[in-house]
């Protein structure tokens, strides 16, 4: 009979099957019914299960003779297991109990206990081999260990030096890794690989509840980044551009050599791109002791550390290496496997993976939450001594929803960092913002690290042409309302645009589709064979782009039947912010757009009322706009009065500025005038009070030199208004006075 073994190979796969077992008797297995298992609690933290050793091999992905080695180990190693069968020679057929540590329904916490108790027992049995034919506590242990010990101190500087600092963007100097790392968290599924359709791709987003659908919503759990790496072996780390890949692994670097993590092995960090460019023969053992690390450690040392499992092995960039054979993918697998005792971890880019390594387990990187995004900037701000700024950033995050969109990908989080630090405030035109993303995205960010790509034929285009191509691609679905699409969705529109540049390659959409994700990350597969703009703010970017681009006015009469729409809201923002000093057209069309809905006795009344209370107000403001802060301001006093509902003060206070903000980035403000404004707004009604006063100030400051879109401005909430007129008992508009602060005796609007 073979002696048991208890490294971390086998550790792993017991570890695999107990999770597995975990998950289905708390059913977390989709699909549970078409596994031929039974069970049934004895005890809260106590279950039998009988089963076959096919169906176990299949629930936990293992062999079936590995499925028979852990549970030998679960009943002679962990002693978690007893063996129930009566005749047990030969037989596939299993019914055992499990008594576990915790509760049943306590998975994590079960599994946690299993990883101590099994280095416990390990460290205790003087005759077992810890890692793969070692024994402990011979002679032979000590000099590995003594050896391990050495290395890592030998090669310290080395890690620090290469792993201890980051330079990215338009840094003017290097900032310390650990200064600014905020932990990752991992998606154990990918996204990619699930069977949903576009409707319920939709529900998940909220698209029911919101105007403004989240896309990058995921409901799969998320672990913490190191904690997989600790429970897989053999791991590959998948991650969109800009998803943070390189730095996780420079942090695990760090963390092992300062002996926070996996303090018995020696980290190595591997650039995929460098051994492929300095190593014509695709030998790795050789690059490794040879060029790499050399100069540290001699070669003998680490040709033993391989062999004897004590090094963790950080590959990053699988995406960067031109590989069109496979012979680079062939080697690592070729490596890993023969040296299967060491610890890896292997990154790349979600969409380049396209050979699978049996034996690793592939984990995807999630985007930023908002305590991320809040972790980061603090980091960031404290790093460069001006920690008072992340409030601020972190202020103007919530303000700005679309910009707080793209933070979610760290890469753009460093921009908007970058931007923020210098001005103290994000650029009014967000068109600015958006269009620096896109360049760092498209070439910017693989030019800086000397990165080529090799995908034909969507590689032989201009950074203008790629941005024209996602144009017809986003235009389009947009006004479908089709967030989620098919790449036979948009067939036509990516062939007609190649036939447009005269270029006769075969155009497979799908590929172009992969091609692009790949490379910048601006589209993503969220599904088997379902695709999305990676953020709504890119959609409605490249959106806003194809219709200042058409330079027609029939596009912008198209445009304008969108007016009442708040889904097309941030694409009128945008155009506006596009066009510049150009936008009077815009304006125009939006202002006819307008007035055509609100051609009713009612709303001219309404407008009438608006003038007549804001005549002679104190303060600059033009009278527009005066109008439009009054009807603003009448219908969230009604709102309160009716519901005792003051938060709509802020609800309703928000919503009328933002076409006046279309003006405003095409035009741009003054800082001292809109603070004047501030002023003048507050002073204009005698209910400016607590509530009025701090709003009158949001307000004026995106509301500065808006000019003439303001009557669009009181258009508009007219529009709104008359949707929810409080008519009285005759059917009449009612004319009870509105309840000001501080005893004010103002009569309110008669229609509200």
């Amino acid at each position: 009979m073979p002696r048991l073994s208890y490294g971390d190979d086998v550790k792993a796969r017991v570890r695999q099957l107990l999770e597995a077992l975990l998950a289905y008797v708390n059913h977390e297995v989709e699909n549970s019914d078409r596994y031929q298992i039974k069970c049934w609690k004895q005890l809260p933290n106590q279950v039998i299960i009988k089963t076959q050793s096919r169906t176990l091999a299949e629930l936990s992905s293992l062999e079936i003779k590995q499925v028979r080695q852990a549970l030998k180990l679960l009943e002679k190693f962990s002693e978690i297991l007893e063996d129930l069968r009566a005749q047990k020679q030969g037989s596939e057929n299993y019914d055992f109990r499990l008594t576990l540590w915790h509760p049943i329904d306590e998975k994590e916490n079960n599994l946690q206990t299993f990883n101590e108790d099994w280095e416990h027992k390990r460290a205790q049995k003087p005759g077992v081999q810890r890692t793969e034919g070692r024994k402990v506590n011979t002679p032979k242990s000590k000099k590995i260990d003594d050896l391990v010990q050495n290395a890592r101190d030998e090669i310290r500087p080395y890690i620090e030096e290469l792993c201890g600092k980051m330079r990215v963007l338009g840094m003017n100097k290097p900032i310390e890794v650990d200064d600014i790392y905020t932990s990752v968290n991992i998606l154990e599924k990918s996204t990619k690989s699930k069977w949903l359709s576009r409707e319920e791709l939709l529900q998940n987003a909220g698209y029911e509840n919101f105007d403004r659908p989240n896309l990058r919503k995921v409901s799969e759990p998320r672990v913490p980044g190191l904690k997989a790496v600790e429970e897989h072996p053999k791991l590959m780390v998948l991650g969109k551009p800009g998803a943070g890949k390189t730095t996780f692994l420079k942090h695990i670097a760090l963390q092992c050599i300062n002996g926070n993590f996996e303090k018995n092995r020696v980290p190595l960090f591997v650039t995929l791109k460098s051994f492929t460019k300095n190593n014509n023969s695709a030998d790795l053992f050789k690059y490794l002791t040879q060029q790499l690390i050399p100069q540290f450690i001699d070669s003998q040392v680490i040709e033993q550390l391989l062999k004897e499992g004590k090094l963790l092995i950080l590959f990053d960039g699988l995406d960067e290496v031109q590989d069109p054979d496979k012979q680079v993918s062939e080697v690592l697998e070729s490596f890993t496997r023969q040296y299967y005792k060491n610890k890896f971890v292997i990154t790349c880019r979600i969409a380049a993976r396209e050979y699978i390594f049996e034996n690793f387990t592939d984990v995807e990187i999630a985007d930023f939450n908002d305590e991320q995004i809040e972790t980061f900037a603090n980091k960031w701000f404290t790093a460069k001594n001006d920690a008072s700024k992340a409030q601020g950033f972190i202020s103007q995050l919530e303000i700005n929803k679309p910009i707080k969109e793209i933070a979610t990908n760290p890469l753009l989080l460093t921009l908007l960092c970058l931007v923020f630090e210098q001005k103290g405030i994000f650029p009014q035109n967000r068109a600015d913002l958006y269009e620096e993303g896109l360049d760092i995205l498209l070439d910017k960010w693989d030019t800086t690290r000397g990165v080529e790509r090799d995908q034909l034929p969507y590689k032989n285009l201009s950074r203008k042409q790629r941005k024209d191509l996602l144009i017809q691609i986003a235009y389009p679905k947009f006004e479908d309302g089709k967030y989620f699409f098919k790449p036979e969705d948009v067939d036509k529109y990516i062939i007609k645009y190649y036939e447009s540049l005269n270029i006769k390659d075969d155009i497979e959409t799908k590929k172009i589709l992969q091609s692009i994700e790949a490379q910048h990350g601006l589209l993503v597969e969220r599904a088997h064979d379902i695709y999305s703009f990676s953020h709504l703010t890119y959609h409605e970017y490249f959106t806003a782009r194809k219709i200042k681009e058409a330079g027609d006015d029939k596009i912008l009469r198209d445009l304008c039947t969108h007016i009442t729409e708040t889904r097309w809201l941030e694409v009128f923002l945008l155009v506006a912010g596009l066009m510049r000093d150009g936008a009077d057209q815009l304006l125009l069309f939006m202002e006819k757009g307008a007035r055509s809905c609100i051609n009713t006795d009612k709303l001219q009344e309404l407008l009438r009322w608006a003038d007549k209370e804001t005549t002679g107000s104190m303060g600059d403001t033009k009278p527009y706009g005066k109008r439009a802060l009054a009807i603003a301001h009448a219908y969230a006093n009604a709102h309160a009065y009716d519901h005792n509902h003051l938060m709509s003060y802020r609800y309703f206070y928000t919503e009328p500025i933002l076409l006046a903000y279309a003006y405003n980035s095409a035009e741009g403000g003054s800082g001292t005038h809109a603070y004047a404004n501030a002023n003048a707004n507050a002073y204009a009604y005698p209910i400016a009070n607590d509530y009025a006063y701090p709003i009158a100030i949001a307000i004026a400051n995106a509301n500065a030199n808006a000019n003439g879109i303001a009557i669009v401005e009181a258009i508009a909430k007219a529009i709104s208004i008359a949707l929810g007129l409080n008519l009285d008992k005759n059917g009449q508009p009612s004319s009870e006075n509105v309840v000001g602060d501080r005893g004010s005796s103002k009569q309110g609007c008669p229609f509200l």
